[in-house]
């Protein structure tokens, strides 16, 4: 496959035709130095952490089927750390200079995560009704998705800052691909329960692979942008 058809390529691989990294604008290195490597430990922290929660999905899913919790535990612990990260990471984030354009979208994503967390919580301590609490456990899942956009947006608005329009290129990758599996998983769902067919629970493979595919591209996304940023 050629690096141009390659979602997992490294910034390296994608077509930089017109960009030469030699003439790009570096400004960004020369001004908010300080600011610039909150940024870059808070991507450090969020890409990190991304790892640490897919090692725990492994442990607790292998503990699960083995039936070995001294597995499973250290998934949980792990799992519970790696969220903290996450969060950690993004709050580092809204260090972003106000010309970069990012910063503003880096508070809404920690804004959305706070107010979710808050909902959350309250869900868990109120007696609701069983509709009421699924349709507040749905939106409570959309507030986590126009968060995970939000970050996205915000990769994309850093990377381009910094002059890499590769890497911005590759974030908005992961967010389309991410998008049309969410809508073909939706559809496939609703088409499942209207015509009573299981057979179309098989079309889900293929949506879950997109979902692998945009998630794999989203992390090398961060990892990519901590690398850029060499302040």
């Amino acid at each position: 496959m050629s690096d141009d058809l390659n979602p997992f390529a490294s910034p390296e691989g994608f077509d930089n035709a017109g960009f030469d990294p030699a003439s790009q604008d570096d400004a960004w290195t020369r001004e908010n130095p300080a600011a610039m490597r909150k940024v870059r430990t808070g991507l450090t922290l969020v890409y990190f952490g991304i790892c640490g929660m897919v090692l725990s999905v492994l442990a607790m899913a292998l503990g699960g089927i083995a039936g070995i919790l001294a597995i499973m535990y250290p998934g949980i612990v792990v799992l519970v750390i790696s969220t903290i990260a996450v969060f950690v990471g993004e709050c580092f984030c809204m260090a972003a200079p106000a010309e970069s354009g990012a910063r503003f979208l880096a508070q809404i994503t920690v804004g959305i995560q706070v107010l979710n967390f808050v909902m959350s919580f309250v869900v868990e301590q109120i007696d609701l009704p069983f509709q009421v609490e699924v349709g507040l456990n749905w939106i409570l899942g959309l507030a986590n998705l126009a968060a995970t956009i939000c970050f996205v947006l915000f990769l994309r608005t850093m990377a381009l800052y910094i002059a890499r329009p590769d890497i911005a290129k590759q974030a908005m990758m992961s967010l389309v691909v991410g998008v049309v599996s969410g809508v073909c998983f939706i559809v496939i769902a609703v088409l499942s329960v209207a015509l009573q067919m299981e057979p179309l629970g098989t079309l889900f493979i293929p949506v879950l692979i997109g979902f692998l595919v945009s998630f794999v591209m989203f992390a090398n996304s961060v990892n990519n942008l901590r690398k850029a940023i060499t302040v």
